[in-house]
């Protein structure tokens, strides 16, 4: 075989290999979706993508969690585009629209049946598996984004403001999982479209993080000095803790 035979079959392999990860991707999204990241079946996936060889996804991605982590990369990159082509830097945005360049771009996967699978996947890997959301290909963004989230919560602690973004940011992915559910069931009728679903999220998003700071008197239960130190306890072990840093879509 020439050499030029030979990069000609080289370039063919690495495309029929491009082809195989993606049906593979394509039917693990909807198993994802559908029966859990945790319980789907990785053999079957290989099975209904084609693949004779039932360990095709330890071999194309490596594990469960490389395969999770490709399409979770995959949707980011298309929702970050999204965001870096329609909204300017957070450092010069308000508020409202710091929330509506989170929520914006990641409502558009609610438009294709493979987003929609995404917006159901992301709340697993939110939960239960965030070194996914971690293993992002470019987090930056986001966290860009939460930083100057909480920096606008000047009426908070500088504590009392991550929890709040961590939380509502929380909220938002849950949401917009339940609406995507909604939208892949047959013959559902949303009770409003999404457009104004998608309007009606941010505002609740931006109350939410709008809303005063708790208030504590001195004779609330929390100030006795057992109360002070249960809630160091919690607060140390907390998923919203600074340790466990709340990534968004």
């Amino acid at each position: 075989m020439s050499g030029s035979d030979q990069a000609l079959k080289h370039r063919q392999d690495r495309a029929d290999g491009r082809q195989t990860r993606q049906r593979i991707m394509d039917v693990a999204e909807r198993h994802f979706a559908h029966q859990g990241i945790d319980a789907a079946s990785l053999s079957e996936i290989a099975t209904e993508a084609g693949q004779a060889n039932k360990s095709a996804v330890q071999y194309h991605f490596g594990s469960r969690q490389g395969l999770v982590a490709e399409i979770m990369a995959l949707h980011q990159r298309d929702i970050d585009q999204h965001r870096l082509g329609d909204y300017a830097e957070p450092a010069e945005c308000d508020l409202e629209e710091l929330v509506r360049s989170v929520v914006e771009p990641a409502s558009h996967k609610l438009e294709t049946r493979s987003g929609r699978y995404y917006l159901i996947i992301l709340p697993q890997v939110v939960h239960s598996h965030p070194e996914e959301v971690r293993r992002a290909p470019n987090p930056e963004p986001s966290r860009s984004i939460l930083a100057a989230m909480a920096a606008r919560l000047t009426h908070l602690s500088p504590e009392l403001a991550g929890h709040r973004v961590a939380a509502i940011g929380t909220f938002a992915v849950d949401a917009l999982a339940d609406r995507a559910r909604v939208r892949s069931q047959r013959n559902a009728e949303p009770e409003v479209d999404d457009r104004m679903f998608i309007e009606n999220l941010i505002q609740m998003v931006l109350g939410a993080l709008l809303a005063p700071a708790p208030e504590r008197s001195p004779d609330d239960a929390l100030s006795s000095p057992d109360a002070l130190s249960s809630g160091s306890a919690l607060s140390s072990n907390s998923e919203l803790s600074s340790n466990n840093e709340m990534e968004i879509p």
